[in-house]
């Protein structure tokens, strides 16, 4: 069975995710006028890997890097995996979903 999309919040007051169109779909009342938002593959590809890995605890940045970018012939790098994550918040920001859905830690090591 293959996997239709997701709803990030709930069903008054969030947003559908439809991977097949890799669009996202405002279902706020309040949201209502605002049009639906398609995303690049990309950063389909890493809201997607998010969704699907992102219960199983931290993800390390090389892991996300190797499997949303390397493992389809694109270059990966740090500062380019903060700005789609920082684009695809500010998205998912505009379409009412909690600034804390997806956050990026910087480890610092202490002794």
């Amino acid at each position: 069975m293959r996997k239709f999309g997701y709803i990030l919040g709930d069903d008054r007051n969030g947003v559908l995710v439809l991977r097949e169109n890799r669009v996202l779909i405002p279902l706020n009342l309040h949201n209502i006028n605002k049009k639906q938002i398609y995303l690049r593959q990309t950063m389909f590809r890493l809201l997607d890997f998010l969704l699907e890995r992102g219960s199983s605890g931290l993800l390390r940045d090389e892991v996300i890097m190797r499997v949303v970018w390397e493992s389809y012939g694109l270059k990966s790098s740090a500062p380019r995996l903060w700005q789609v994550m920082n684009e695809l918040n500010k998205k998912l920001w505009g379409l009412g979903i909690d600034k804390g859905f997806l956050c990026v830690l910087k480890v610092v090591a202490i002794w």
